[in-house]
């Protein structure tokens, strides 16, 4: 899907993110077939789908909290809002159960993720070279790090509302559940 994005730039083209998920899932089908069955297959179209579509949505008025807390979290939060509800439907059917935390779990988890994808990448070129370094680092930053990921997950996991359960349904059932989203979608028209 990048690979689609770049080269829509290079060619000084707009990208289009829903026809560079149709490429990167029909590549991906292609590849591997029997992926179609899996569900982080199926969540990561789901996901990516609605965000592509979704995700710019106008402001919906005045902020209602300080400027900058809004404009740090405001892009996490609606991100993961708009991936929470598109995933729900299959998060029902394949568990039996919808989060409802995630939001806020996102909130706490998203701002360490690159900290902890960048220092680890850093670990592993470090550890190629110089080996006592690239341990140090992944010891010293990345496992504290991921630590607090898992402490997060693990603490609102805990909480009675943590998620919702969903009586068994037919796989059907699907199909008028993203009928219904794709129907409330609008297009979000450029400014020139």
């Amino acid at each position: 899907m990048a690979i689609v994005v770049m080269s829509a730039y290079i060619l000084r083209r707009a990208p289009d993110g829903l026809s560079c998920l149709a490429f990167a899932g029909a590549l991906s089908l292609l590849w591997a077939p029997e992926m179609i069955t899996d569900i982080g297959f199926q969540l990561s179209i789901v996901a990516v789908a609605g965000l592509v579509l979704y995700s710019m949505l106008p402001d919906a008025g005045p902020p209602q909290l300080c400027p900058t807390v809004k404009r740090w979290a405001g892009p996490y939060a609606q991100a993961s809002l708009v991936t929470a509800l598109a995933t729900a439907p299959l998060l029902a059917y394949h568990f039996g159960q919808v989060p409802l935390v995630s939001v806020p779990a996102n909130l706490l988890i998203v701002p360490i993720l690159a900290l902890v994808i960048g220092g680890a990448l850093a670990s592993w070129g470090l550890y190629l070279t110089i080996t006592a370094v690239g341990v140090g680092l992944l010891k010293l930053i990345v496992e504290p790090l991921t630590g607090w990921i898992g402490a997060v997950i693990e603490a609102l996991a805990r909480l009675p509302f943590a998620s919702v359960p969903v009586a068994e349904f037919s796989p059907y059932w699907l199909v008028p559940a993203y009928a219904l989203a794709l129907f409330a979608w609008r297009p979000h028209v450029r400014s020139p």
